[in-house]
């Protein structure tokens, strides 16, 4: 359950994780005024959305997220190298 918090509508930082798995529409909508830096965490290349109709998922391409559209588009982004399981 996600409940929504004043300080939370005021926060100049958002942070998503898991990002290449959520839709594009829940990242815009967690935005506001306030927000100065959105950082986006996931693999794009393993998760992606998943919409449960399939037609409209197709013709509306909502099956690529976000962050995989602004990879794709070429925004800079950073990526790990190696990955420690500990």
């Amino acid at each position: 359950m996600f409940f929504f918090y004043s300080s939370f509508a005021e926060s100049k930082i958002i942070i998503v994780e898991e990002s290449a798995a959520i839709f594009e529409a829940h990242i815009i909508t967690a935005l506001n005024s306030k927000c100065e830096h959105l950082i986006l965490i996931g693999d794009h290349v393993q998760l992606k959305p998943n919409p449960t109709v399939y037609h409209l998922a197709k013709k509306y391409h909502l099956d690529i997220s976000l962050f995989e559209r602004l990879i794709r588009n070429k925004l800079p982004n950073v990526r790990l190298n190696i990955q420690v399981n500990i």
